[in-house]
């Protein structure tokens, strides 16, 4: 039994030392497996982080063109964050987070930086409802620019709407600018619209048949400004 010792332990080491060859392959590639998942994981948080960041400057440009126009908007009260929107072509609405402790109050006009959005329509101590210019029931007052043609643009529940009330000799075209006229006394004169992008004329109705094109798409909105319609005077915008 001595002498078989030997080779009996030889055998053993034998082994050993051929299963030790044939797994440090398999432990190196799993190891080089985890550090591969390991460094996907980091690379994700990293493009998470950049995205981040990217929005965050995005969102303070947009809130840096609100609060430019802060200076030279009469009746200025506020500017909130969208929190909720209600797309449906019954009710076009959206939610903003800011209310009364904010100063907002019912009817007060909403505007992006680009044009005018909507009113405020519900409103709580945190938070305000919006009706869009897009929603059936609204409607705004508004000048064509160019020649000071007065009309009313109405929501289709859709993202065109209509200007009515334009007469079929008055001289209108497509891409004239649109902005708010003052004359509902409900929202500030001066303040963009839409443009002219389509006008039909018949001769069998008395008004002309035309469509608009917002300046800005209400529901691709973020940040909005709240103007007070009582401070600030109708004027020949």
């Amino acid at each position: 039994m001595f002498y078989l010792r030997y080779p009996v332990q030889y055998l053993n080491e034998a082994i050993y030392t051929i299963i030790k060859t044939l797994k440090e392959p398999f432990v190196t590639m799993l190891v080089v497996k985890q550090e591969n998942i390991r460094l996907k994981q980091e690379l994700q948080q990293l493009l998470l982080r950049q995205e981040t960041f990217k929005e965050q400057v995005q969102e303070n440009n947009r809130l840096r063109q609100l609060l430019d126009l802060k200076d030279v908007t009469p009746g200025y009260v506020t500017t909130a964050r969208v929190i909720g929107k209600n797309p449906s072509a019954w009710s076009q609405t959206m939610v903003i987070n800011k209310g009364t402790l904010h100063g907002i109050n019912k009817n007060m006009a909403v505007r992006s930086s680009k044009c005018l959005i909507g009113k405020v329509i519900l409103v709580d101590k945190h938070h305000s409802t919006v009706l869009l210019i897009t929603d059936v029931h609204s409607s705004v007052a508004v000048k064509v620019q160019t020649n000071r043609l007065e009309g009313v643009v109405s929501g289709t529940g859709q993202s065109l709407c209509i200007l009515k009330y334009i007469p079929q000799d008055e001289v209108v075209k497509e891409g004239d600018d649109l902005i708010t006229s003052g004359y509902d006394a409900l929202y500030p004169p001066g303040i963009p619209v839409g443009k002219i992008s389509s006008v039909q004329r018949s001769q069998t109705e008395v008004f002309l048949n035309i469509e608009v094109t917002l300046c800005a798409t209400p529901f691709k909105v973020d940040e909005v400004m709240i103007i007070d319609r009582t401070g600030s005077a109708v004027t020949g915008h």
